[in-house]
C-alpha cells in the first residue's frame, strides 16, 4: 500500500502544520510504506491521509472524491464542538459529517476529538494515537551549548491571551523575550531557540481545548525546556513542560532550565511510531 499525505488548505497553513505533515511522513517511511506529500491534491492510487479535511467540506469536493473513488483517512487535529469546527459560524458541518462517514478511518492525537466524535455519533470511526518522538525531529541547527542572551522565545500564532502574556514579559524584561510568527524566516526559529533558556507554550484562553504536542515535542527533543501556562490537557502532553500559572511565568524564566539529558529522556519516552503502527502495521 502506498500512502499520500494530502495537506488541504493554503500554503500558509501548510507551514503551520509542517510539524504534523513531516512527522507522519517520516513515521510512515519508518513503517516501510512508500510515502508522498501533496498540497491540495489527492492520489486515487494511494491511501490518502487528509490533514485539513475541513477545507474541503463542500458538496462539490465530496462528489469529486466519490466519483474518483478516493480512499482516505482523516488525521483530525481540529476542535469539533457545537456542530462546527473551531467555532466557525459559516462552516458546512453537514458536508463535514459526510466526509467523516465516507472516510476509512479517523485518527487523532487528542482525547477531546474522541469525545467529540462520540457525541456526534461517530465514536466507532475514530481512533486515538498519541503524538510522540521521531528521530528526524532533531534539528542540527539548534545548538544548546552556546551563550543564551534570551530568557524566552515564543513561536506560533500570537492570539488571545498570548498577546497579553508576551507584552507583559517584554515590558518586565526588555530585550529578553522574542516572539516569532509564521511570517518570520523559517530558519530564524532554530537560531533563536539556540539562544534562549526557555521556549514558552502560552494558552490563548478559555476556548483552548487541547495542547499542541507537535511543537512541544520538537522543542523538548532539541533540548529546549518549555514553560507552559495551559490548563486543559487530557492527553498528558504538559508532562513535557514546566506548567505554571500565567502570573508565575516571570518567576520561572529566571530559574535554570532542566538539564539536556533529562529533556532528551522526556522527549524519547513516547514515540510516534508506537501510536501509529496499530493502524498502519509494518
Amino acid at each position: 500500500m502506498k500512502i499520500n499525505i494530502a495537506h488541504l488548505g493554503t500554503g500558509e497553513w501548510f507551514n503551520y502544520k509542517s510539524e504534523v505533515i513531516y512527522g507522519l511522513f517520516h513515521t510512515f517511511n519508518l513503517l516501510g510504506y512508500e510515502t508522498t506529500i501533496s498540497h491540495n491534491q489527492m492520489d486515487p492510487k494511494c491511501l490518502n491521509i487528509l490533514i485539513g479535511a475541513d477545507w474541503i467540506a463542500k458538496p462539490e469536493h465530496i462528489n469529486f472524491m466519490k466519483k474518483n473513488q478516493i480512499d482516505y483517512f482523516i488525521y483530525e487535529i481540529e476542535a469539533i464542538y457545537q456542530n462546527t469546527i473551531n467555532g466557525r459560524s459559516d462552516f458546512d458541518f453537514v458536508s463535514y459529517l459526510e466526509l467523516i462517514d465516507n472516510a476509512k478511518q479517523i485518527v487523532t492525537p487528542y482525547q477531546f476529538c474522541i469525545n467529540s466524535y462520540q457525541e456526534i455519533g461517530f465514536g466507532d470511526k475514530i481512533s486515538y494515537a498519541k503524538w510522540g518522538f521521531y528521530e528526524e525531529l532533531i534539528d542540527q541547527n539548534v545548538k544548546r551549548n552556546i551563550s543564551r542572551p534570551y530568557l524566552g522565545v515564543f513561536f506560533g500564532l500570537l492570539k488571545g491571551n498570548r498577546m497579553d502574556s508576551m507584552s507583559k514579559l517584554k515590558e518586565k524584561f526588555p530585550d529578553k523575550f522574542i516572539s516569532l510568527g509564521y511570517e518570520s524566516p523559517h530558519l530564524s526559529r532554530a537560531y533563536y531557540l539556540s539562544k534562549t533558556n526557555y521556549s514558552l507554550s502560552l494558552s490563548y484562553g478559555d476556548k483552548e481545548h487541547f495542547i499542541n504536542p507537535f511543537r512541544l515535542q520538537y522543542l523538548v527533543a532539541n533540548g529546549v525546556a518549555v514553560i507552559s501556562d495551559s490548563k486543559k490537557d487530557d492527553d498528558g502532553y504538559l508532562q513535557m513542560t514546566t506548567n505554571v500559572d500565567t502570573d508565575s511565568i516571570h518567576l520561572e524564566v529566571q530559574k535554570s532550565p532542566m538539564p539536556l539529558e533529562q529533556l532528551e529522556e522526556i522527549a524519547r519516552s513516547t514515540t510516534l511510531v508506537s501510536g501509529l503502527k496499530a493502524f498502519f502495521p509494518k
